[in-house]
């Protein structure tokens, strides 16, 4: 079985230049090495980072067969980061054997390999001997000798019978690990490139000292150090008080030679990546590079914008006439022209027509608020801004105009304007070309004034390592200032994307595809936008003509990198640094980047080396330079840097400084709340990680408790000073900011969490909305509960109807998901222009029920279910041709085939596993099996991926059981996603999984009633064919199959067909036209899938739950449930409705999740081959013996509650006039947004056949309970 391994830091050192990793002796632990090292070197001054590695195997036993793979997972725990910084490893006695392997394995695998290594207390590895697996390894007598032969073990603990079995148990697994190594040793010479000192015991019987020399031989260099040290003592030498001293200076000694080595090799690298250079035009200015292309290719198209071209020589001639004019009003060198309209072909000209003139341009963007527009305006005081006729009346009334409407180049011309004189003083390429302007975190307008010379030198980068085909088409929107030019300079036309286009995912794969773009600048937030809207086909179809796509302005996940890879394998991901104040500075093909380059994280890309020219210095707080792995604060320097801050000589010179570098000048890369005259001081951080979804949160001291102003008052404030992007989603009020007492900077570490800021959410917006202004109709109810999961609000009641989306905390990329979201719930297509339009709740309710064309009191359902039936199932029903189970392709699977799946397996993949049904199966397979589970879930990382099933257990009660069922031991989770090829798992962990797993229990699906066929497919079917695949992808055994369990639903039957239909061996086969929505239309595609598999020789099962009823142990609801949304609110209203005619049907989860246990791992046999109903075997219960149930048990509940019985009428109107009430339940508000939905359920008496089933359960002595009085006891009883 596999080993299970623990990573931990004992001793913290952010600064240190280097860790060192403790590898401990058989049955050992590095903790005690660790600690007391640690001492040492605290002692002597050495400041090291210093971790342990731990390993322990699974039901106490081990496997000479997984050493290699205890390696390989020491690797993997540690490869987050561990080895971004110079480490050196210790290992004693069997430690050593694992410090040999580790740093062989770090080699292969291309990481980077340690500074040193220790080995201590073992043989050479060419005298490595066996233990005997009959005497020593299964004979406590013989593994005592040996302890006692090694000395070092405490006498006193041998002599407790529980403690001694328990260290033996751990010795034994460790020496059969021992044993594995030395066959894998065997195999072939293993030499390592790193320095080694030997250390060793002067009395160790076990490891004579004249052999100690021999480990010269793992040496891959003669070059390579070696030397051997020798201490008082037996093989656990460390036990004396001299000796561990003795060793203590030892390693000291050497670990301190080790760091200055590391010192000096981190100056060397800096140095030598800081001296690539290559020429570029420094003598040219930004409008000489595009003279020369206009003469390259007059007649070519130069500019396309909604069906309007102009050739090089036309937009050469506009904006020379322009340029003439500017000249004319009096822009010079250094003169600011800005510039104010959308992107349009009118803003290309001005921009160069700017530059032209000899003066720089300034973008102005069109959603500044009036006070920032005019405070900009004062701060540059432009000459002339260049607009149109409609944003006009938004300048200052003192600031010269120029409108370029339509016809303005005639009217223009009509004014003679003389040509500018061709004596007129040049610009030179360190005279400002451009000034971007930047509210920063003061709220001040802050101008980013940048020359001619970081621009060309951008431009002329990437010219020539990314050079244009004669084919290319490039389409910008995004930092549109600096990217505009780039196509023209290649003499490739420029494709100016539409404002209302670049934020709808839809709109813009299909402009994309329309203009054959090939070339396209992205922010990973809109990619990862663009990758999550649309579908494998849409993407694959739409997007293949893309040769090259630059990312830049966030962090690059790998997750988006490899998604984006998976699709366009053929497309160059060039990763772009590059910041306002310096241009430029790095970038990277994702595409293409080397093994290493992909382990420096576990979760972030490489942006790559500096670009030629360009210098980078990584230095600490006192502008030091610092070792490779420490961190320090990023400084740029060349050709790239900006001028400085506009009228702000104090801030260039704290961030663009002169004297850090010798020679040239670097720049340092690193509140208007609190001009709030209610505001003491404040704080705006992001929330949420790099390259995910990011927004403002502003922490605030108030100036007085007593006028502690609102959210809404904040935001008012703001409004009138930034544009929405840059107002804060979030206000958290604080007694203090915490100040560092050292630097007296503001002390980041010690602000409240990510988590804490997320439990104070809801003072984003005002808690007092009365009931009058919560929304009103079915549809802003329901838009509600969008925009609260949308916007991570604890509750929607919190809504005013009127509300912004954009003053609530919702932004552009936000507003995307929106448009979606509204989609999936009421089948309406709105645009991003609709929402930007009219941001408000109302107003975007109003534009859903006019598309519907009703009052918003109509259910969409119809809607939805008239367009679920436009899908052709059968046609989707189509299983990848390449998903065969090996040596079956004639007639299936032979009877020893049959025998191996039906066996318990030992090894189960589960999905779904924090769901409401995948948590209890998942503590079934705990409960009822001795199974290792290894679990798919969608999360960044191993780590959140444990902590998500943790949190799962926790909430449904079941947390507890789980960890007295070794779940630390027995669980492996696998962060990926059922959405994506291979999981979203990489090649290698899918083939590993394929080896390692004898079963697999599908029980993963996005369940979602009101979401389309379409939204749903990705995870439901293309999910589905991924298990398949995994399920005969060969490991080390070419004809290892693995069998499917897979989690269907009784919503594969069609409400048309008659009850005599609704059996375990139905063909559904026929029926898919008749389905009525799109999850179940997903789940029949899914079926379809596994029984074409299982024609092609997989071992299938087939296992369709019924509804979920929680728990007859635990009583934990699903909180989405609409059986306890119904109980729940009729708790709250005091009464329940009258109704004969409704039918509840439940099937208890730890009842359904022993089921699906028993035929998946405990007798598969019973299963494979079949179709099985989980289902309640006693009929839906009706409403009203059910409601006297329901009343019965609350009446004799600790509440002791009365519930009257009214009229459906009445109850109705009391649900409806509760849910509009202040502080009403969030529960009580879903209840009357879905009655009218969850009524066409409750009406269903539909009865599911599982006759089959229920016998072998029956057989097995799991009996459902039935639906009762005590049963809702249980269900009701922490209300």
């Amino acid at each position: 079985m596999a080993p299970q391994v623990t990573a931990t830091c004992f001793q913290e050192a952010e600064l240190a230049p280097l860790r060192v990793l403790v590898l401990p002796h058989a049955g050992g632990v590095s903790r005690a090495l660790a600690l007391e090292w640690g001492k040492s070197f605290h002692a002597a001054g050495l400041a090291v980072e210093l971790w342990g590695v731990d390993w322990s195997w699974p039901m106490g036993d081990a496997d000479t067969a997984h050493s290699l793979e205890l390696v390989a997972a020491i690797c993997a725990q540690l490869s987050s980061g561990f080895f971004g910084k110079p480490f050196v490893l210790v290992g004693h006695s069997l430690g050593a054997l694992v410090a040999l392997a580790l740093a062989h394995l770090l080699e292969q695998r291309n990481f980077s390999t340690p500074r040193h290594v220790f080995f201590s207390g073992a043989a050479e590895p060419t005298s490595w001997s066996l233990y005997d697996e009959k005497s020593t390894l299964q004979d406590d007598v013989e593994l005592l000798k040996l302890l006692e032969q090694w000395g070092g073990t405490d006498k006193e603990l041998l002599a407790i019978p529980e403690q001694r079995q328990a260290l033996l148990a751990r010795l034994r697994a460790d020496l059969k690990f021992h044993n594995g190594l030395v066959d894998w040793y065997r195999q072939g010479k293993k030499q390592i490139n790193a320095g080694v000192t030997v250390f060793g015991g002067l009395n160790d019987k076990s490891v004579p000292v004249d052999s100690l020399v021999q480990w010269k031989e793992v040496c891959a260099s003669q070059k390579n150090e070696f030397d051997v040290k020798t201490f008082k003592g037996g093989h656990f030498y460390l036990t004396s008080a001299e000796s561990q001293e003795a060793f203590a200076n030892a390693l000291i000694t050497k670990l301190k030679a080790v760091t200055a080595i590391t010192v000096a090799e981190s100056r060397t690298l800096i140095d030598g990546l800081n001296a690539k250079t290559a020429p570029y035009p420094s003598e040219q200015c930004l409008h000489d590079m595009f003279k020369e292309a206009v003469k390259r290719t007059p007649d070519a198209i130069a500019v396309c914008y909604e069906g309007k071209t102009l050739t090089f020589r036309e937009v050469d001639e506009q904006s020379e006439r322009l340029a003439d004019y500017l000249f004319h009003v009096g822009v010079r060198p250094n003169c600011i022209s800005g510039i104010f309209m959308e992107h349009c072909i009118e803003f290309v000209i001005a921009y160069i027509a700017a530059l032209t003139a000899g003066g720089a341009y300034m973008p102005l963007e069109v959603v500044y608020p009036p006070d920032l527009l005019e405070r900009v305006m004062e701060e540059s005081k432009p000459t002339i801004v260049l607009t149109k006729k409609k944003f006009r009346n938004r300048l200052p009334a003192w600031q010269q105009a120029l409108e370029l409407d339509d016809g303005w180049l005639e009217n223009l011309s009509k004014r003679n304007i003389p040509v500018m004189p061709a004596d007129r003083t040049r610009t030179h390429p360190d005279d400002l070309a451009y000034v971007v302007m930047s509210s920063g975190t003061t709220g001040v307008p802050k101008g980013i004034c940048c020359p001619h010379r970081g621009a060309v030198h951008s431009y002329n980068w990437r010219l020539t390592h990314c050079p244009y085909k004669e084919d290319d088409r490039m389409a910008c929107h995004v930092f549109f200032v600096w990217e505009l030019l780039r196509p023209m300079l290649g003499n490739r036309p420029l494709y100016i994307i539409p404002d209302s286009t670049i934020y709808d995912p839809v709109k813009l794969v299909e402009y994309l595809d329309t203009h054959v773009i090939t070339r396209i600048l992205f922010t990973p937030s809109l990619l990862q936008l663009i990758l999550d809207t649309c579908s494998r086909e849409v993407l694959l179809q739409k997007l293949s003509k893309l040769r090259l796509v630059w990312l830049c302005g966030e962090v690059v996940t790998l997750e988006l990198r490899d998604r984006f890879v998976r699709l366009f394998p053929k497309c160059e991901l060039q990763n772009l640094y590059s910041v306002s104040e310096c241009h430029d500075v790095s970038a990277v093909d994702l595409a293409r980047m080397s093994d290493f380059d992909n382990s420096l994280s576990t979760k972030y890309a490489s942006c790559g080396e500096v670009m030629d020219n360009v210098k980078a210095y990584v230095l600490d707080d006192n502008c030091k330079p610092v070792s490779v792995g420490v961190p320090g604060e990023l400084y740029i320097g060349g050709p790239c840097l900006a001028i400085g801050y506009l009228n702000r000589p104090e801030q260039t010179a704290q961030r663009f400084l002169k004297h850090v570098v010798p020679g040239e000048t670097v720049y340092r890369t690193g509140d208007p709340l609190a001009q709030h005259p209610l505001v003491s001081t404040s704080v705006v951080l992001t929330e949420g990680d790099e390259g995910e979804d990011k927004r403002l949160v502003a922490y605030i001291v108030p100036e007085d408790w007593e006028k502690v102003p609102s959210a809404s008052n904040l935001r008012g404030f703001l409004k009138e000073k930034l544009p929405h992007y840059a107002i804060p989603s979030v206000f958290v009020h604080l007694d203090a900011l915490p100040i560092n007492s050292a630097s007296g900077k503001l002390d980041r570490k010690k602000m409240p969490s990510i988590e804490e800021a997320k439990k104070l959410r809801n003072e984003s917006i005002d808690l007092t909305v009365e009931p009058k202004n919560l929304p009103q109709t079915d549809t802003e109810k329901k838009l509600a509960l969008i925009w609260a999961d949308l916007l991570r609000l604890e509750s929607d009641n919190v809504l005013h109807r009127e509300a912004s989306f954009f003053d609530v905390g919702g932004h552009s990329l936000l507003s995307t998901r929106l448009v979606s979201s509204v989609r999936d719930t009421f089948d309406v297509h709105l645009t991003l222009a609709d929402i930007l339009s009219s941001p408000e709740l109302c107003a975007i309710a109003a534009r859903i029920d006019q598309s519907l064309g009703g009052s918003g009191k109509s259910n969409s359902t119809s809607e939805l279910t008239e367009g679920a039936k436009k899908v052709v199932l059968p046609l989707e029903a189509v299983l990848d041709a390449s998903i065969y189970p090996a040596a079956t392709r004639k007639t299936g699977y032979s009877r020893y085939r049959v025998e191996m799946v039906g066996r318990p397996p030992r090894n189960v993949f589960l999905t779904g596993a924090t769901g409401f049904l995948g948590v209890h199966l998942l503590h079934a397979l705990l409960k009822y099996t001795t199974s290792t589970v290894f679990c798919l879930v969608r999360a960044a990382d191993v780590e959140v991926a444990m902590d998500r099933i943790k949190k799962a257990l926790k909430e449904f009660g079941l947390s507890d059981e789980a960890q007295e069922f070794h779940l630390e031991d027995r669980v492996i989770p696998l962060p990926g996603n059922l959405s994506h090829p291979l999981l979203g798992l990489d090649a290698d962990t899918f083939k590993m999984l394929a080896t390692e797993i004898d079963a697999i229990l599908h029980n993963g699906a996005d369940v979602n009633l009101v979401k389309p066929y379409s939204t749903l497919k990705s995870a439901n079917v293309l999910g589905t064919q991924e298990v398949l695949r995994l399920a005969v992808t060969n490991g080390l055994d070419k004809t290892r199959v693995k069998p499917v369990h897979y989690i269907s639903t009784n919503g594969v039957f069609p409400s048309t067909l008659p009850a005599s239909k609704f059996l375990e061996t139905t063909d559904l086969s026929e029926i898919s036209d008749q389905l009525e929505n799109g999850y179940a239309q997903s789940k029949w595609v899914a079926e379809q899938m596994c029984h074409e598999a299982a024609h092609r020789g997989l071992p299938v099962s087939i296992l369709r739950p019924g509804n979920m009823a929680p728990s007859s142990r635990t009583g934990q609801w699903n909180g989405s449930d609409f059986i306890y949304l119904l109980l729940k609110g009729c708790a709250t209203l005091g009464s329940v409705p009258a109704r004969s005619d409704w039918y509840f049907d439940m099937t208890p989860v730890d009842y359904a999740a022993h089921a699906i246990v028993h035929f998946a791992a405990l007798h598969p046999v019973e299963s494979l081959g079949q179709t099985l109903h989980i289902q309640n075997p006693l009929p839906p219960v009706k409403s009203d013996a059910f409601f006297q149930f329901f009343t019965t048990a609350m009446a004799s509940s600790s509440t002791k509650k009365t519930l009257a019985t009214v009229k459906y009428a009445e109850w109705k109107r009391a649900l409806q006039e509760a849910s509009t009430k202040e502080n009403t339940p969030v529960d009580l508000q879903k209840l009357a947004a879905g009655i009218d939905s969850f009524e066409v359920y409750f009406q269903s008496d539909k009865v599911f056949d599982s006759a089959l089933s229920s016998d072998l359960l029956q057989t097995a002595d799991i009996i459902c309970p039935p639906v009762s009085q005590a049963l809702l006891a249980t269900y009701t009883a922490k209300w």
